[in-house]
Parts: C-alpha cells; structure tokens; sequence
C-alpha cells in the first residue's frame, strides 16, 4: 500500500508542474529572439601590385594597390584603422630597397584614397620597413556597406640609377583593426 501511495505521490507532483515546466499549449506562440552585434572589421586585398617607368627616362616607378574591406565600430568610443608595413624588403639585393637604400632619399611612399567611412591618410606617407604607417582611420560608429567599401594606395618608388637591372619584389602587409 506504502508503494502504491509514493507512486500515486510522484504522479500528482508531476501533473501540478506539468503547465510551468513545458509552457501552456494555445493556437499561437511567441519567442524573444536576441542578438549582440558587436564591432567588426575585414580586409582583402585584390591583387598584386606591378610598378612600371613612364617614357621619360628614369621617370619614378608608379602602381596602385586596390582593396576592399567591411567594419563597423561601436557606437560609442569605437575607432579604427588600416595600416600598411613593408614585410619583407625588396628582394634579392642592389636594387630598391625601403630598410637600407642605396642612395639618401630614395623611398616607397604611397598616397590613399578610401570610399566610405574611413578617412584616408593625407599626403604622401613614406613607407616604412617593419613599421605600420597609416592608410585609414574610422570613427565611431563607422559602418561600411554590406557589399564593402574600397580604398586604394598609389605607390611612388624613386628610379635611382644605382639599382642593378632585374625583378625585386617586396612584401606590404595590410592591417585592419578596432580600438
């Protein structure tokens, strides 16, 4: 009789949470559904960069670098930036060179342009040998278009007669980042 009396227990125990545990059965339902979206940022950089000579000679090496990239900053006291830096230095050795050029004054320096909500670098940036230099800033609350906005650097190189004649290939490394 005990058993039958427990068991008759757990039954009605059961039944009397039944509503509040599995929710109420109607003909409609409703759900909260939540999201946190939070700062962002992505890059891609869209192909290699040759630099060519105009007709004059020993006219500067010019070229352009195109990307595109997607952000979005916090609203309040969110920033941002692209940054470029000269991975590895023109290789192989006497010709350009960012680190250790063979003559005094001669650089790599690029200009920017950036659609969207960044702000491009002003002037002409010299750049620099293992060291970030500025492309882009953003603000708060920055947000780029779904498809992604695009930028680009216009490369200056100096044609000094003193590189040895051959191909040389540096390495430039984009970096986009949120404060």
């Amino acid at each position: 009789m005990q058993r039958k009396l427990s068991l008759f227990l757990i039954m009605v125990a059961l039944v009397a949470v039944s509503p509040a545990a599995f929710g109420q059965w109607a003909t409609t339902g409703t759900t909260n559904i939540t999201v946190a979206v939070g700062p962002e940022a992505a890059i891609s950089v869209n192909s290699a960069t040759p630099l060519t000579t105009g007709t004059t000679l020993f006219d500067d090496y010019t070229g352009t670098t195109t990307f595109s990239y997607k952000i979005r900053t916090a609203q309040a006291g969110g920033s941002g930036s692209i940054t470029a830096q000269v991975l590895t230095d023109f290789s192989p050795g006497n010709g350009p060179s960012v680190q250790n050029p063979p003559t005094a004054g001669d650089t790599l320096s690029y200009g920017c342009t950036v659609a969207g909500p960044g702000t491009g670098c002003s002037g002409s940036i010299a750049a620099q040998y293992q060291v970030d230099t500025s492309v882009a800033t953003f603000g708060a609350n920055a947000r780029s278009s779904r498809a992604g906005d695009s930028g680009s650097l216009a490369w200056v190189l100096t044609n000094d007669p003193q590189y040895e004649t051959g191909n040389y290939q540096a390495v430039v490394r984009f970096t986009i980042s949120l404060m």
